[in-house]
């Protein structure tokens, strides 16, 4: 059986991925992330840390860290 998925990504604001990345909303959100303030939504990170267990977050900058394109996105 052949399945074909369509979804739309993003809203009357935001069409492409990157204007999402970028987007203000995620600019406020990774700067209260660089500030140290704890957001809502990464609860389950933060719970998997406080146990000793790698969190998402921790393996997401483990492998992406270093890559050039995530280094080089300005604000």
């Amino acid at each position: 059986m052949l399945l074909n998925y369509h979804f739309r990504i993003g809203n009357e604001k935001y069409t492409k991925l990157n204007d999402i990345f970028i987007g203000n909303e995620n600019k406020i959100l990774r700067d209260k992330m660089l500030n140290g303030e704890r957001i809502d939504g990464c609860n389950k990170c933060y719970i998997d840390e406080t146990i000793g267990k790698k969190s998402y977050r921790q393996l997401f900058n483990e492998r992406y860290l270093n890559e050039k394109n995530i280094q080089s996105v300005s604000y």
